[in-house]
């Protein structure tokens, strides 16, 4: 029962945003830079920020790219650590948390051991949305 309490702790604090992101203001346009985790998560923050930036002024943000899609820079191929990030997940969750005493024994710690390595590959801020954008009224 604690290693379940462990897990679904775990999976609750992956769910928060945990984009890094900065504004570049710029004297005819702002430049909104955003690195997370996941593509959607990283496009999200971006977002978020810079209709954040603009509500200062009053205005509301208009991005000016036509394309406003992440960009994945990992080292890994994406398609790869897609993979590996979904396998190490769930193996984090049938195995247990590492230390934690199972009753499946040593396959079930063996099992969360390897999604622990899996996460820990795949455990960077690979996203990248860097996009232009105004504030407008």
């Amino acid at each position: 029962m604690k290693s379940l309490l462990t897990v679904i702790l775990l999976m609750g604090l992956s769910a928060c945003s945990t984009a890094k992101v900065r504004i570049l203001p710029g004297e005819t346009s702002n430049k909104v830079v955003s690195t997370d985790f996941e593509s959607d998560d990283a496009e999200e923050a971006a977002i978020e920020k810079a209709n954040e930036y603009c509500q200062k002024y009053n205005k509301r943000a208009v991005f000016l790219n036509s394309d406003n899609k992440s960009k994945y820079t990992g080292k890994m191929d994406e398609g790869t650590r897609n993979t590996v990030r979904k396998a190490s997940h769930a193996a984090m969750v049938l195995g247990g948390p590492i230390g934690a005493g199972t009753r499946s024994g040593a396959a079930g710690g063996l099992l969360g051991s390897a999604g622990f390595i899996g996460h820990a590959m795949t455990n960077d801020r690979d996203y990248r949305a860097e996009w232009n954008f105004k504030c407008v009224k």
